[in-house]
């Protein structure tokens, strides 16, 4: 039992990232900002809005409570009826319709609230235990591993998209598929398990996710095949393993992509749109970040101008904390550079996978390769995302790289400096040099106030505290016997700040709307989002299934292209999207709402001249019949 302890400590890390959930029975989202919108009208929280966090609320409470609710009548969530005036279910990839988790917590009869925890708990511990299990596998002791186990759980990546349940849910299998194809290699593991997981890799919900996880076990194979040697046998394995995933995945997987084909988004790839996509990936500076958490500024922080002191957002267009969140501290960074040195079975198939998430994150030619060979690439999200596997591959090989017989930190003195002094010059370039783009509405002297003010304060001292522990260790006489304490202290005082700088946002559902009956059709009318600030808005799309409430409106990443150009009639040819999110499809004009569209108008303002048709109010809306 001595010797399962990492596999305790992993268990129960989601613990810090959960505990509101768990002690206080908030639930994760950001319910505080949805309180303050309209009807409920509350004042909105002391923190900056952040129009990523929403998405939690506003799509992944509602759809996973779609399906629990589904599966708790024994019935397949083929269909939503209450978004769009009706639109599947089950072809939404991000619902995870099929996924058996979330089959799992429907058929136990699991309230929403305390499933959705449940399952962040899960896939966050699954995380950690599936980078732990492929580091003990690749060499590494309890210590390493453990520790590059809960680097991962406790990652600025996984906190930050936490709230986004079908990112974690995808991502946490992706160590596990490493982990069986170094069994495979080693020819002491069934093809089924990489089968088994590939399959829940594709399941879990998020489609680009799941892209980036068959396509690190792809790289992480042609590479260990090179390291391990194992005939090409095990070649045909891995491959038809691959293929049975895909298969078992195959009956979500299907009606994904048919209906992903109709999809709005849709569209050939072109030098416009690819020059759009290469500015949304994650810059040189933003790279910088890997060391601390909070280095760039911390999206929960207020700076000067009340705008969010994560300050990229200002200078990069879309730019989001968890789009490029790559930090992993200063210990992992120079474990996992480090264990490449040293040459362990599987470290350069692992550095493989990290310089191939590099190289799409960075939106290089090989993105661009995938933007315009692989079809229907083009309307993916950001390529910044596939930092996560820069992530996951530095945690695994730092977990993979030490033995405390082996490990000489006097080593490390070679080239630790010049990497710090590297991350801070970029930093300096960047401010000093250069011009900000023009769509950044800030005077250059403003925009240096708030920079100062956001700048990773708590980010340097981590640095400094632990370059200076690593100094002392080196130092000491018998550093070996210190060396587990050491990482592990240095690993907790890197962890801190990205806790930090990416708490989960939680809170209390707001209550349904008093006055409005389950079933009732509505048309809500709404102008405009906001990428910066609280947008004045009634009820965001796709809130209203939540009460069980049909609007004709709605957000989803996947819309028809009939479904979109039915609302734009209904908008007298406007487009029914905000220029900032393209995903959601507003009712803006009440005029052109009929009888056999909906049965009540809601708007925040009254409509002149509409005085007959009002028939009461919803919070501190208006409720207008619709003739």
């Amino acid at each position: 039992m001595r010797r399962q302890w990492p596999i305790l400590v992993l268990l129960f890390a989601p613990v810090i990232i959960l505990w509101r959930c768990l002690f206080l029975g908030e639930v994760i989202g950001p319910w505080a900002e949805v309180r303050a919108f309209s009807p409920w009208s509350e004042l909105p929280p002391n923190r900056p809005f952040d129009v990523l966090q929403m998405d939690s609320a506003l799509q992944f409470y509602v759809w996973r409570d779609l399906v629990f609710d589904s599966w708790r009548h024994f019935q397949v969530p083929w269909w939503n009826p209450y978004s769009f005036g009706g639109a599947p279910l089950l072809a939404n990839s991000q619902s995870g319709a099929l996924y058996p988790p979330h089959v799992l917590v429907g058929i136990l009869q699991i309230p929403t609230p305390i499933g959705i925890t449940l399952l962040a708990w899960f896939h966050l511990a699954l995380a950690g235990l599936g980078v732990y299990a492929l580091g003990r596998r690749m060499g590494g002791d309890e210590w390493a591993a453990c520790l590059g186990g809960l680097s991962f759980t406790l990652s600025a990546f996984m906190i930050s998209w936490t709230g986004l349940a079908s990112v974690i849910s995808t991502v946490a299998w992706i160590p596990w598929c490493l982990w069986a194809c170094v069994g495979l290699l080693e020819r002491k593991l069934s093809p089924m398990w990489l089968a088994a997981f590939a399959s829940l890799l594709l399941l879990a919900g998020h489609l680009q996710f799941a892209a980036f996880g068959i396509m690190a076990t792809v790289v992480f194979w042609i590479v260990g095949v090179w390291e391990y040697r194992p005939g090409w046998q095990s070649s045909a394995r891995a491959a038809m393993a691959l293929v049975a995933g895909i298969v078992i995945a195959s009956p979500q997987l299907v009606p994904v992509l048919r209906y992903s084909s109709l999809s709005h988004r849709k569209a050939s790839p072109t030098m416009e749109g690819w020059a759009a996509y290469h500015a949304s990936g994650t810059q040189w500076w933003e790279w910088a970040s890997m060391g601390s958490g909070d280095l760039l500024g911390s999206p929960s922080k207020w700076a000067p101008g009340q705008v969010s002191a994560f300050w990229p957002a200002l200078v990069k267009p879309g730019g989001n904390y968890a789009e490029s969140a790559v930090a992993v501290g200063v210990v992992v960074l120079i474990l996992g550079v480090g264990a490449l040195f040293k040459r362990p079975k599987g470290g350069f198939a692992l550095g493989a996978v990290a310089l191939f998430g590099f190289l799409i994150a960075s939106a290089s030619p090989v993105a661009q390769a995938l933007y315009f060979g692989l079809p229907g690439w083009s309307a993916t999200g950001s390529p910044g995302r596939a930092g996560v596997l820069v992530v996951l591959a530095l945690c695994a090989l730092a977990g993979s790289s030490t033995k405390v017989e082996s490990f000489n930190p006097k080593e490390v003195g070679h080239w630790i400096l010049p990497i710090l002094l590297a991350a801070g010059g970029a930093m300096a370039l960047f401010v000093r040099g250069g011009s900000l783009p023009t769509w950044v509405h800030l005077p250059p002297d403003q925009f240096a106030v708030i920079f100062r003010s956001s700048f990773g304060t708590s980010g340097m001292v981590v640095i400094a505290v632990v370059s200076a522990l690593l100094v002392l260790l080196a130092i000491l006489p018998n550093y070996r016997r210190h060396l587990p304490l050491a990482c592990s202290v240095c690993g907790l005082v890197v962890l801190v700040p990205g806790l930090l700088s990416a708490p989960l946002r939680t809170g209390h559902v707001p209550p349904p709307p008093e006055g409005v009956a389950a079933g009732a059709r509505v048309a809500i009318i709404n102008q405009q989002w906001s990428l910066f600030a609280q947008p004045k808005a009634l009820m965001p799309p796709n809130l209203a299934a939540l009460y069980r409430i049909k609007e004709i409106g709605g957000y989803d990443s996947l819309i028809s292209r009939d479904i979109v150009e039915r609302l734009r009639s209904l908008n007298g040819g406007q487009d029914p999207a905000p220029a900032e999110n393209g995903n959601m499809m507003f009712i803006k004009d009440p005029s052109r709402i009929t009888k056999a569209q909906a049965d009540e108008i809601w708007t925040i303002a009254p409509v002149p001249g509409w005085e007959h048709r009002l028939i009461g109010s919803v919070g501190s809306a208006y409720r207008y019949r619709v003739e």
